[in-house]
């Protein structure tokens, strides 16, 4: 199992535009060995093969308590959104994510 590391991208509020909307710098967070994991064919029956296609599965070598709050985060050259978190507890977070465009 070859794990590399991944960087949480971390959202903080910088200040407000003129209409009083806030504004976000993102910057890098704490690291963590991760690796992504493959669908099995029960989860491809389940969830059919266009989300498969476009989202993975990243394991993190961090325990769900210590995994920061953060929407993206930075892996293997990409970023990619989080869209759910699962706590494999008591040493590992699995984490359902897409490639973030743009």
């Amino acid at each position: 199992m070859i794990w590399k590391p991944a960087t949480a991208i971390l959202r903080r509020e910088t200040g407000k535009d003129a209409l009083g909307n806030p504004l976000y710098e993102e910057s890098p967070g704490a690291s963590f060995p991760a690796r992504f994991t493959p669908w099995d064919n029960q989860e491809i029956a389940l969830e059919g093969r266009e989300i498969t296609r476009n989202n993975r599965k990243l394991l993190v070598r961090v325990a769900r308590k210590r995994f920061p709050a953060c929407e993206k985060v930075s892996f293997d050259g990409g970023m990619y959104t989080i869209s759910q978190i699962t706590d494999l507890y008591p040493r590992f977070t699995l984490l359902y994510v897409t490639e973030h465009k743009g």
